[in-house]
């Protein structure tokens, strides 16, 4: 064999090891490639499993860390609402506002309109611990943002929770406990909305057992929401409920419905709340005190739920006055997403600026519930009928400004005629 082509041997043999290794070593980095990239997959599912970290539920969305400790849930609530408002004799009110989103032309015997009730936001959850909770909700309104409930809870060891931040004071049973979207019609009634304390900032403890919870909070008084120093109704307000169940679970009461297949749930509670402001610069020179009982009983496929409050309002400069709302109202499935309802209301205002004092409201109504056992999507149907004039309501008469607000959400207008009534249809999202 010559020199030269040994040298070609040689080169060729070393071209060939040379190819050999730097294959093998490309096999071997992408094979420890290949492990990284499983064992990462591996741990993005353990973490998924272990976790379940994210996702939609009955509650709406739902983000937590994998040990509990940090959640966040987001839910949503918006109503939709037409309402057809038939006064006989609003000539003689004619100056009075019509409820928001309804038009009326002075004159005219009627309002009608479109009506974005309730577009509400939640966010609810627990931080560092389960035991430490808030709950944070804004409502659009008018295009505007306006923070409702803001609050934080703790659970002691003993099973006492404390919590402190703005929120409701738990006075009316329809307006504290049942939710917004788990009403039987469009809206609460009208003698509670009318006599509604609405929000307060102030700080509280409930202790709850199997069959029995009671509740003190100390509080800047009623629509002390979105206040601030100097600027609160009451210098000192306490309120104290405490409930008893006979039977069934306390959560039964967040809506005021029972689907078909339910077991019996029966709860009776009563309720004494006091204020009292003047001394301090922007507060109201007025004393109120307010006592009440409730019931609610739940059972397969109906419900029924009465309640009684009384408010005595001791202003410095004025008269005293006596106010009343009563209630009692009940619905019945007749099918599965079917459901028919029924109320009355009885509000009495003590005032000698009305036309009458003692009006009475009745209510009838349907829901069907697209999704059965669910309030995600439900449509409402009812019309809500004031026996006694209500010239005069707007709100002034009651010893909270806010008044006029939550009576807006019920539909009725001003009439100096006895038969005024509005019919109401809306549809309900909520997850």
């Amino acid at each position: 064999m010559s020199r030269k082509m040994g040298l070609v041997l040689f080169s060729g043999a070393a071209i060939g090891l040379t190819a050999m290794t730097a294959t093998a070593q490309n096999l071997d980095t992408e094979r420890a490639y290949g492990s990284e990239l499983v064992a990462d997959a591996e741990g993005r599912t353990s973490l998924l499993q272990a976790g379940g970290t994210a996702g939609f539920g009955d509650g709406g969305f739902f983000i937590g860390s994998g040990d509990g400790n940090n959640t966040l849930n987001i839910g949503v609530l918006q109503q939709f609402r037409y309402t057809y408002n038939g006064n006989s004799g609003v000539d003689a009110v004619a100056e009075t506002t019509p409820p928001s989103g309804i038009g009326r032309a002075e004159g005219d015997d009627s309002s009608v309109g479109f009506t974005n009730n309730i577009t509400q936001f939640d966010f609810t959850g627990n931080i560092i611990n389960p035991d430490l909770n808030y709950h944070i909700q804004f409502e659009l309104q008018s295009g505007s943002a306006t923070l409702t409930d803001a609050y934080a809870t703790y659970t002691l060891d003993n099973g006492v929770t404390i919590g402190w931040g703005q929120v409701r004071v738990p006075l009316m049973h329809e307006f504290y406990r049942v939710q917004d979207g788990g009403q039987l019609g469009a809206s609460r009634g009208p003698s509670t909305s009318y006599l509604d304390v609405d929000r307060t900032q102030g700080v509280w403890a409930h202790y709850r057992q199997d069959q029995w919870e009671g509740f003190a909070v100390i509080s800047d008084g009623a629509n002390g929401d979105n206040t601030g120093v100097g600027m609160s109704p009451a210098d000192f307000s306490i309120t104290v409920r405490g409930n008893y169940l006979f039977s069934g679970d306390w959560d039964r009461f967040n809506d005021a419905t029972s689907f078909r297949g339910s077991e019996d749930a029966f709860y009776v509670g009563g309720v004494f709340h006091y204020q009292t402001g003047g001394e301090t610069e922007g507060t109201a020179d007025t004393d109120v005190l307010v006592y009440g009982a409730d019931a609610a009983y739940e059972s397969d496929g109906w419900n029924a739920s009465a309640a009684f409050y009384g408010f005595n309002v001791d202003p410095d400069e004025g008269d005293e006055q006596d106010l009343f709302a009563v209630y009692a109202q009940g619905g019945y499935f007749i099918t599965d997403q079917w459901e028919g309802f029924g109320r009355w209301d009885y509000l009495g205002l003590d005032s000698d600026g009305l036309e009458e004092d003692s009006i009475n409201f009745l209510t009838f109504g349907a829901n069907y519930y697209f999704i059965p056992e669910s309030h995600a999507a439900k449509f409402t149907a009812d019309i809500v009928i004031a026996l006694n004039e209500i010239a005069g309501v707007d709100g002034s008469t009651s010893f909270e400004s806010g008044a006029a607000e939550q009576w807006s959400h019920v539909g009725l207008s001003e009439s100096s005629d006895s038969g005024s009534f509005a019919l109401r249809g809306q549809m309900q999202i909520e997850f």
